[in-house]
């Protein structure tokens, strides 16, 4: 669940999404309704238009740069690195600039090593800083490398920007036109040996429609250069963006990797920013654009998760790339060099709306940039006019899986609606609840019913089902919220409970044993102790008649609330360690995070007690949200995902991902297993 005034927002976009949904055929089970909803799945994009991004070279390579020669051939060069004995590669101190050469994109061959730092004693001219002594492995260092070289074809020939380790940026000229080289020092500073700027890194070119040619460094410096292009003609400038919400100014667009473009009378900014996401900080590729050189440039934009440092260039055809680099956890590849198409978007889903100002990204529903099996996930249940939020699911001893949640659409107003299966194929629907049911809330409530998109009034909403086995039956807590706009003040109230399965069947029938606003779930511990977990209001100890007997310490171990900034979470045991999950948004208090880079996660917190102390928060399923944890009758652990962010496979739909989970040195390590989707799964022989 997220906080009700951004949930409303959200809602009222998604559902412009949403077609309307016809009514389906019903019939009857164990004196409750049913629907039938198997048949044929299909995701928002079908999973043929879909693509993981994947090396087109398999060599060691960061910040890889991409040119289109005047032959139409393409270049590419990058920060290489130097392989050790064991393996390792070293990216700080590999003193070449290698280039190679592709006909398509896809074919690649080494065309020339253009550069060689080590030669022509220019270690020592460039480097001012402590070395290494020999055999003390713990002495200062002082790397010396070349790093971040970009390569262009500006006034008949092609140049290569570089640096140093950050320690200044230069520039190198081919003598022959050719791409091959051979390469000359450019830069004209005293040292006479390349340097542009004394200080600073990831140097780029960028050159105007008027023929003028700018020296862009980290972490957006720009500067006019002189007309041979031997040094800068100007005091440099500090390219900045509008900040996501009112701040005390502009800011940054990224920290490193500048690289400009000019298309359609606009300049676009695309600069690499370590972002706060997933529960870890991820290396993205982020843009701003302006109608002015010096900007100041728009709010910043996603670009391409992931990508890090990157350049930007067109095909023959007009089209879009983008080179990419990963270099966190998830990303789908690193240390090595990639191509991304891009898309100009004005719009996407319900975070993204800009008609008059299209960005230049990655399509989130075509290209995956994160590790993990998102690109071939689709939803268990697709099905027009169903969309579903904030939900669980488990697999009962009876075989079947269960799950609900928020399910909205017009054939679910008023309905608290399950559904089960045995494949994750085909599921029926179960209807154990409907407002005409609550009968100690007012008539005009029961029967409230509004066509207006986003009125999440209509519907049951946090719901969690759950089966304890001690108590040998299947539980539902539901909510159900407070309208606004009835004539009757008296019947503006919201209503929940908990249900129990008076036959111990999924279906039910369900009672109500106990009242009240109830957006929470059940924990069975070992010993039968229940417990209920209830958002930000922590983990509470249930007295066997499911009153509240102690409330637990919420503390971490960081010194922080057991909760997250969102009201979803769960609980679980796993490989006997106490497992807190709770919901993370990214984009909801953290200012600098752009929406279009929203990710709505599961993470969570480890402790040896309910009770705690709790550990720090990890990151645990990625695109989960307010979603659910569940081990299955196979012994694997199952994650809820369900799309509610940009980056997901798809929107407010049902979807399972299987976990990998295992204790290193004693720590309880989660992650989503890249293998597996639902299609893989095999139930079970009876």
């Amino acid at each position: 669940m997220i906080f009700r005034s951004r949930r409303i927002l959200m809602l009222a976009c998604a559902s412009v999404l949403c077609m309307a949904a016809p009514r389906p055929t019903v019939g009857q089970q164990d004196g409750r309704e049913t629907t039938d909803v198997s048949g044929p799945l299909l995701a928002q994009r079908p999973l043929e238009d879909r693509q993981v991004v994947a090396p087109i070279l398999d060599v060691p390579l960061r910040d890889p740069s991409i040119c289109r020669g005047p032959d139409g051939t393409y270049y590419l060069t990058g920060t290489g690195a130097t392989v050790g004995a064991d393996g390792n590669a070293d990216f700080d101190n590999c003193t070449t600039i290698r280039i190679w050469k592709s006909p398509d994109l896809r074919t690649w061959t080494e065309l020339c090593v253009a550069f060689d730092l080590a030669k022509a004693g220019w270690n020592d001219r460039w480097a001012t800083g402590p070395r290494a002594l020999a055999g003390q492995a713990d002495a200062p260092r002082h790397n010396l490398g070349v790093t971040a070289p970009e390569i262009h074809y500006l006034k008949d020939t092609f140049w290569i920007a570089f640096s140093v380790n950050g320690q200044g940026t230069g520039l190198l000229r081919s003598k022959s036109g050719k791409a091959e080289g051979p390469y000359e020092p450019w830069g004209r500073s005293a040292s006479g040996l390349g340097y542009i700027t004394a200080i600073g890194g990831d140097p780029s070119l960028f050159q105007d429609d008027d023929g003028t040619i700018y020296w862009l460094w980290s972490p957006a410096w720009i500067a006019k250069m002189k007309d041979d292009l031997t040094g800068l003609a100007e005091s440099p400038r500090l390219l900045t963006c509008q900040p996501r919400v009112p701040l005390s100014g502009d800011v940054l667009v990224g920290s490193r990797g500048p690289f400009l473009w000019k298309t359609k009378g606009k300049y676009h900014l695309a600069v690499a920013d370590t972002i706060p996401r997933l529960g870890i900080h991820t290396e993205d590729t982020l843009v701003a654009t302006s109608e002015s050189l010096f900007g100041p440039y728009s709010k910043r934009e996603m670009m391409v998760p992931h990508g890090g440092q990157s350049t930007v260039f067109q095909d023959s055809k007009g089209n879009w790339y983008a080179t990419f680099c990963g270099r966190d956890r998830f990303a789908a590849l690193r240390d090595r060099a990639a191509v991304v198409p891009l898309e100009w978007m004005d719009r996407f889903r319900y975070l993204m709306w800009r008609p008059n100002n299209p960005v230049l990204r990655a399509n989130p529903e075509k290209v995956f940039t994160e590790r993990g099996p998102w690109h071939k996930l689709r939803p268990i249940v697709d099905k027009p006019g169903m969309n579903i939020r904030d939900m669980n699911m488990i697999q009962a001893p009876d075989g079947f899986f269960y799950f609900t949640g928020s399910v909205y659409g017009e054939a679910y107003k008023g309905k608290l609606t399950i559904f089960r299966s045995r494949d994750l194929k085909n599921w029926e629907e179960i209807v154990v609840r409907t407002f005409d049911d609550e009968t100690d809330v007012p008539e005009a409530r029961r029967k409230y019913r509004t066509d207006q998109l986003g009125d999440w009034n209509n519907y049951y909403m946090d719901c969690e089902i759950h089966y304890l086995p001690r108590q040998k039956t299947f539980f539902i807590t539901y909510n159900a919220y407070a309208p606004k706009n009835l004539p009757d003040p008296k019947a503006n109230v919201g209503f929940g409970g908990v249900l129990r399965s008076t036959t111990g069947k999924g279906e039910g029938p369900y009672e109500k044993i106990r009242d009240g606003a109830c957006q929470s779930g059940f924990f069975e511990d070992e010993d039968g102790t229940v417990y209920e977990y209830w958002g930000i209001n922590g983990l509470v100890r249930l007295n066997p008649d499911f009153s509240k007997a102690e409330k637990l310490p919420t503390v971490n171990r960081a010194g922080g609330g057991l909760w997250g900034e969102d009201s979803g979470c769960y609980m679980v045991k796993m490989l006997g360690k106490y497992v807190f999950f709770t919901t993370g948004c990214n984009v909801a208090n953290q200012h600098w995070i752009p929406q279009s880079a929203h990710s709505y996660d599961f993470h969570y917190m480890v402790a040896d007690s309910p009770k705690g102390p709790w550990s720090e928060w990890m990151p645990g399923v990625r695109h989960g949200g307010h979603g659910g944890v569940f081990r299955g009758l196979d012994g694997h652990w199952y994650g809820v995902v369900w799309g509610e962010d940009i980056l997901g496979s798809f929107h407010c739909k049902p979807g399972v991902v299987r976990l990998k989970v295992e204790l290193i040195d004693g720590r309880l390590m989660i992650d989503v297993d890249p293998d597996w989707t639902p299609d893989d799964y095999i139930p079970p022989q009876s």
